[in-house]
């Protein structure tokens, strides 16, 4: 029987791998990518909004975990090399990296109770796991949502500006100096997502968040 595998490149697995792993020229290039991957990611989690809203209803700190790990095995099946719970300064929820590079990106998800759950999200981020180093200045937080009545784009609004305030703030020493006086940007890619620039309070270069949500509320009508 003729091997239907005409072309090598099918049959070898390391050769077919290689052939989806995102190849940037640059750590700009990476992101871009990777946020591409990213809302990709989003979008097919909500296709599941109901398995996730009963998996974050019956065990939360569970629930947020299998959501971590979720968005890892998409982005791993996008060529990233995906992570949960790697260690990187203590056990970083998402870690990103590329064969052969040093780039590095980490992310830290939270179900959303506030600003004060969201506040531990971001102070881990940035002063737990992030080195701040060239190629690894750069994050995420995403701000995993199941139970509020508020819409999503209220609860990024609301965050946006408790971040403002936070950084203007001088009695909170921890929280990262805000690069400039416009450091917030909207996303131009997603409209539920926002950067945020900060000095690194280490490395002193900028670093950049980006903030982001995902809704797991199911409430059907019928």
């Amino acid at each position: 029987m003729p091997n239907v595998l005409t072309n090598p490149t099918l049959s070898n697995p390391a050769l077919r791998r290689r052939s989806i792993t995102p190849q940037p020229d640059n750590y700009e290039q990476f992101l871009e990518m990777l946020y591409d991957d990213i809302d990709f990611g989003i979008k097919e989690l909500a296709k599941y909004r109901d398995l996730c809203h009963q998996g974050l209803q019956n065990t939360p700190s569970q629930g947020e975990d299998l959501i971590n790990a979720i968005i890892c095995i998409i982005l791993t099946a996008r060529g990233w090399q995906a992570s949960h719970e790697t260690s990187i300064n203590g056990n970083a929820d998402i870690v990103i990296t590329l064969p052969y590079e040093d780039y590095q990106w980490l992310g830290e998800g939270k179900l959303y109770g506030g600003s004060s759950y969201t506040t531990k999200g971001f102070k881990q981020l940035a002063h737990r796991y992030s080195t701040g180093l060239s190629g690894q200045n750069a994050g995420g937080l995403l701000i995993y949502i199941n139970s509020t009545k508020l819409k999503q784009n209220k609860i990024l609004n609301n965050w946006q500006e408790d971040l403002k305030n936070m950084e203007n703030c001088s009695c909170d020493d921890e929280i990262l100096p805000l690069s400039t006086a416009s450091s917030t940007q909207e996303c131009p890619k997603n409209p539920l997502a926002f950067y945020s620039h900060h000095i690194h309070s280490l490395s002193g270069l900028d670093y950049v968040i980006r903030h982001m949500t995902l809704d797991f509320r199911h409430q059907p009508k019928d």
